[in-house]
């Protein structure tokens, strides 16, 4: 029987995810500068962001791997636990690419979603490479710059901050809503990146996200 062995850089990445799974909040402390994190126990890890931001409230996207900070600022969660040089860096997705709510880091990913009508409030997705505003694919409720604005209107779907949206673990799938709803009729469903296209199953899309 093989043992197999994680390096050392492996196993900080699995202690941190670790980590990450049991905190429950997040807040910013604009006099210090520093984010912090506090996990079920009350246990707190915090740090410096190398940037000073102001009137933000802190947000953990789905799986609690970022920290969103305002429309397009996010900080790594793993940054801010192993606060190298005692600075978390704050990142950005291109201006101009709507709100930030999820970044896949170890695939380059990135999600954010506009406001196409404020009546009834709708929204429109950009999943995109980190650093750039160009669509992964050409899908209904994706938003395309060659898109027509009475088609993105169109296609435009609800949001609720209550479930976010979300990119999974190996990058191939999206929910642009945080809907786990995989059937012909849900909308925008869940996209599947690599064949372009959505995923239509009857028993739903939980373990496209949950599985790594």
């Amino acid at each position: 029987m093989k043992i197999y062995k994680l390096g050392a850089a492996a196993l900080v990445a699995v202690t941190v995810q670790a980590q990450a799974q049991t905190l429950d909040s997040v807040r910013y402390v604009r006099t210090t500068g520093m984010l912090v994190l506090t996990s079920a126990d009350h246990t707190e890890k915090q740090c410096r962001v190398d940037t000073e931001v102001r009137d933000v409230t802190p947000v953990f996207n789905w799986n609690k791997t970022i920290v969103t900070l305002g429309n397009v600022e996010y900080v790594s969660v793993a940054s801010v636990i192993n606060c190298t040089g005692g600075v978390a860096p704050i990142e950005r997705i291109p201006e101009k690419a709507g709100t930030v709510r999820d970044v896949n880091i170890a695939k380059g990913l990135y999600l954010s979603v506009a406001v196409v009508s404020s009546s009834p409030l709708t929204y429109t997705a950009l999943v995109a490479k980190l650093g750039s505003r160009q669509p992964i694919a050409d899908l209904p409720g994706m938003y395309s710059a060659t898109k027509s604005m009475s088609r993105v209107l169109k296609e435009s779907f609800t949001y609720l901050d209550s479930r976010p949206g979300r990119i999974s673990a190996d990058g191939r799938y999206v929910s642009a809503d945080g809907s786990m709803r995989c059937t012909p009729e849900a909308y925008p469903g869940v996209w599947d990146l690599k064949r372009k296209q959505k995923v239509v199953r009857e028993d739903g899309c939980e373990s496209l996200f949950t599985s790594s």
